[in-house]
C-alpha cells in the first residue's frame, strides 16, 4: 500500500495508469520491485546503497536496465 501512494504522488502517476487511450502499465509489478528492494536493504546490512537506473516498465513487466550496488 505504501508503495502504490508513494507511485501515486510521481508526475508521471498519469503515465503508468494509461492515459490518451493507452492501457494502464504494470503498476503491481513496479510496486512489488519497490517492496522486495526496500526488504533487501533492510535485511542485507552489507547493501550501502543501490541505484537502479533506468526501470523500464512494460504492460506486464518491469526491467531494470542497468543496476549498481554499493556493498559496504
Amino acid at each position: 500500500k505504501q508503495a502504490y501512494n508513494m507511485l501515486s504522488c510521481l508526475k508521471s502517476w498519469r503515465l503508468l495508469t494509461g492515459m490518451r487511450g493507452r492501457g494502464s502499465l504494470d503498476i503491481d509489478g513496479l510496486a512489488d520491485a519497490i517492496v522486495k528492494i526496500s526488504q533487501m536493504m533492510t535485511e542485507c546490512r552489507t547493501v550501502a546503497t543501490i541505484d537502479l537506473n533506468p526501470v523500464l516498465v512494460g504492460r506486464d513487466r518491469i526491467v531494470v536496465a542497468d543496476a549498481k550496488v554499493i556493498i559496504r
